[in-house]
């Protein structure tokens, strides 16, 4: 009986250790050596298969999705020059618009020269 409960203790003192050993890797309480990586409650050293497991943690990482929204530049078809930027959903067609010019001093047509940038 003595033998079960020493068992069972030093089975919770181990999850507990395991357990405040994950929380410190994942909110980096202390110093963890840089090349290795805490993945599904194994210990990965880049040695092993440490270039297939950097590169699936830096894709899951750094992924990102396309923005709704790009920034396009407007240019007036009065021979001006003159040009203003505006933001449009991606998914719509090109824009065309009345807007108003200060060289003129009148509403002329403005069509979409070209992408800026996405949003």
């Amino acid at each position: 009986m003595n033998t079960t409960h020493q068992w069972r203790q030093d089975q919770r003192l181990m999850w507990g250790a395991w357990l405040q050993a994950a929380l410190d890797v994942l909110f980096r309480n202390r110093a963890v050596p840089r090349k290795q990586l805490f993945v599904q409650r194994l210990w990965v050293h880049l040695g092993d298969c440490g270039s297939v497991v950097t590169m699936f943690l830096s894709a899951v990482t750094f992924a990102k999705s396309k923005s709704k929204t790009i920034l396009v530049k407007m240019l007036s078809q009065a021979g001006t020059g003159y040009s203003f930027n505006t933001k449009r959903s991606r998914l719509r067609e090109k824009l065309t618009l009345l807007h108003y010019d200060p060289i003129v001093k009148t509403k002329v047509l403005f069509v979409e020269q070209k992408k800026i940038r996405s949003l």
